[in-house]
């Protein structure tokens, strides 16, 4: 008896949330509807327009540069062991 309060204190949440749960009625399905859309244009990507268009953000620097310790390069390139 010693925990009775501490067990009906703790069961309580789950019991009222499965009672409101299911005494709420389910909501109907959603139709998808076809959108008509207005003002959407179409641009021609190629690699001129897109290169006019990106370029100025290629050429700035990185957020942030890392210097790679030495040991992780050495890792990196090390030759992979030959399977037989």
């Amino acid at each position: 008896m010693r925990y009775a309060a501490t067990i009906a204190l703790s069961v309580m949440p789950l019991a009222v949330a499965s009672a409101v749960t299911l005494s709420r009625p389910s909501q109907p399905a959603i139709k998808p509807v076809r959108v008509q859309t207005e003002g959407v244009r179409m641009i021609r990507m190629d690699v001129q327009t897109f290169r006019s268009r990106w370029l100025p953000v290629i050429l700035l620097q990185p957020a942030y540069a890392w210097d790679e310790p030495a040991w992780i390069t050495a890792y990196r390139h090390a030759a992979l062991p030959a399977t037989a």
